[in-house]
């Protein structure tokens, strides 16, 4: 869903690409909503990745899905990016 509501305003991850080095694109496309972007990236590399209880699994997993939820955008949000321009 993350993805999904970065692509609607014209950021979208490219194959391959690493998570934070999409999560940096996102945060200067969007500067203030630059913290989010960003908090969501790093609960996403823990859930993948991190070693942790069952407990703290669903406790991270719980407050990620919420923090997406939030997640907002608007057509008057971010930078505008000219074609071929990063």
């Amino acid at each position: 869903r993350f993805l999904k509501k970065l692509a609607k305003h014209g950021v979208v991850k490219a194959r391959g690409q690493a998570e934070l080095s999409f999560a940096g694109d996102a945060a200067a496309q969007f500067p203030e909503h630059a913290a989010a972007i960003h908090g969501i990236t790093l609960a996403y590399l823990q859930l993948r990745y991190s070693k942790m209880t069952d407990e703290q699994y669903r406790d991270l997993l719980l407050e990620f899905k919420t923090n997406i939820s939030q997640f907002k955008l608007r057509q008057e949000d971010g930078h505008k990016v000219k074609r071929g321009q990063r």
